[in-house]
């Protein structure tokens, strides 16, 4: 992180990758096609980091992939990850398959030879949160909507944070 912010201070180019799944890639292949879509989150970001501290060679790429997997990634991270990356997203709690595999691609990233600024994103997965536009409000909610565990549905944000305290990221 400190290279990355030398960089900015010093008026250095500075490139920016993000990847994960439909959150980060705009929830379809189409979208993808369009890494400078303004509303995409890492877009907004890196348009604040070029606007703060402009160069012409600033670069941002956007390696999110709509229903992928850290599993898939780490296969194949450099297709999805520039390997000069300064600064490198990381969103798959929604996508999480497995901590092994999370983990792999995690080190994957850490062995770059620029070694990026690694953020591992946990956006929040609430089924059927920010859906409301399709649920009749005539329906009536019955005690078994009411009784809904969100333990089992954090269980990739709590290994993605226990691995971001391993790595120190």
């Amino acid at each position: 992180l400190q290279r990355l912010v030398g960089q900015l201070i010093t008026g250095q180019p500075v490139s920016v990758a993000v990847v994960g799944g439909s959150i980060s890639a705009g929830a379809t292949y189409t979208t993808l096609r369009g890494s400078k879509a303004s509303w995409l989150w890492h877009r907004l970001f890196f348009d604040w980091v070029n606007a703060s501290f402009p160069h012409r060679d600033n670069s941002h790429f956007n390696g999110a992939l709509p229903a992928s997997t850290p599993g898939y990634v780490e296969s194949c991270v450099t297709l999805h990850v520039p390997l000069a990356a300064d600064l490198v997203f990381v969103e798959y709690a929604a996508n999480f398959d497995n901590e092994r595999a999370y983990e792999r691609l995690l080190r994957r990233l850490l062995r770059y030879e620029r070694q990026p600024a690694i953020v591992l994103l946990n956006m929040p997965y609430f089924f059927g949160t920010g859906l409301n536009r399709n649920i009749d409000p005539d329906l009536p909610t019955t005690a078994r909507d009411l009784n809904f565990s969100f333990h089992d549905t954090m269980a990739a944000e709590n290994s993605i944070t226990l691995l971001a305290q391993h790595y120190g990221v």
